[in-house]
């Protein structure tokens, strides 16, 4: 199996070492759009698109970051299959920044290489989207690694996949844009939040002590807002568009939210 690397050359004054680095310049919004243009011929178009959002999705998955694909306009991050790169190098990531903001950014991916997603991935096949998580990531502003299990890590084998991101590249992407939702020790609400809470979708949810059922966003400063005015004395739940109540009496209770 050959080695493939990714065409982004190393920092003299920052090299790799054995966490992670950062190029020092990073995005300052977090709802970020992505846009192809063009596309390889060795994989479906629809799968490609695929392949791409699970790689984005690594990042997104740890940090507060979004990602979108547009069709038109300018995005953040253009993609490109090109018909070749000089040497063996597999991908490369190319960006503008001014005083440390990235304001675009560029992946091409050398279609010469033989791109696959079915696994396992087979010699001498490159797997798509562990070479497009790390290049987003240096998109992002995250330098190499030689933690052999990072997913920045400068080198990668033909016939090999990982598409996962090690305690190294989380604790990178985390240095710059922060944790996604919320710690564990971070207080996020004072005062009033005696009683049952339950999570989903992006709300929290609360029944108190005076019977009440409130909502608030699952942010860095929750509010909340009343739902639900007497009987939410117990322990709730939420999934599926239905909030779930077991009373004091051993009822239990559904309603829709």
């Amino acid at each position: 199996m050959s080695i493939r690397r990714c065409g982004v050359p190393d920092d003299p004054s920052n090299p790799p070492t054995l966490n992670f680095t950062t190029t020092g310049q990073r995005w300052n919004q977090t709802n970020l759009t992505y846009r192809f243009g063009s596309f390889t011929p060795d994989i479906p178009q629809a799968d490609v698109r695929a392949a791409i959002r699970t790689a984005f999705g690594l990042w997104s998955n740890v940090t507060p970051l979004t990602f979108a694909e547009i069709n038109t306009g300018t995005p953040d991050i253009l993609l490109n299959f090109v018909a070749s790169i000089p040497g063996s190098t597999a991908a490369r990531a190319t960006w503008n920044s001014v005083s440390g903001i990235i304001t675009n950014s560029q992946i091409i991916f050398d279609d010469s290489d033989i791109w696959a997603l079915t696994m396992p991935i087979g010699a001498p096949s490159s797997d798509l989207v562990d070479f497009a998580a790390h290049e987003i990531g240096h998109c992002l502003g995250l330098g190499h690694s030689l933690i052999a299990t990072a997913i920045m890590r400068p080198t990668f084998q033909n016939g090999t996949s990982q598409r996962s991101l090690a305690q190294d590249d989380i604790n990178g992407i985390q240095s710059i844009y922060g944790f996604r939702g919320v710690r564990a020790n971070e207080v996020i609400g004072r005062g009033g939040w005696n009683g049952s809470i339950a999570v989903a979708n992006g709300f929290v949810y609360l029944a108190n002590a005076a019977g009440e059922l409130r909502r608030g966003v699952l942010d860095n400063s929750v509010n909340t807002t009343l739902i639900g005015r007497g009987g939410w004395n117990g322990s709730i739940a939420v999934a599926d568009g239905f909030v779930y109540l077991t009373t004091p009496s051993g009822d239990l209770l559904r309603g829709r939210l």
